[in-house]
């Protein structure tokens, strides 16, 4: 899967974790999940499993060790390396 559909299915799948409050066209590079979109600890949980399912990958619990789960850009990042 190119990197632009892992970004496009990032923003689906962050805009349906906030109730469509934010939509998919206005989540941006350099955000972050918390303060930009009211993400909280469970919810990106939520969202990992979401992609997991979506781009048919599976994470291991060290995979977000030394990242920040908020922040948009290494979140893109660790998908991308894991889709490999």
């Amino acid at each position: 899967m190119l990197r632009a559909e892992i970004e496009k299915t990032l923003k689906e799948v962050i805009a349906e974790n906030t109730m469509n409050a934010v939509s998919a066209d206005d989540i941006k590079s350099g955000s972050n999940l918390s303060e930009d979109y009211g993400l909280d600890s469970i919810m990106v949980i939520n969202l990992i499993l979401e992609l997991e399912d979506r781009l048919g990958i599976c994470f291991e619990d060290d995979d977000f060790e030394n990242i920040d789960l908020f922040s948009f850009d290494e979140f893109l990042e660790k998908l991308v390396e894991k889709n490999g």
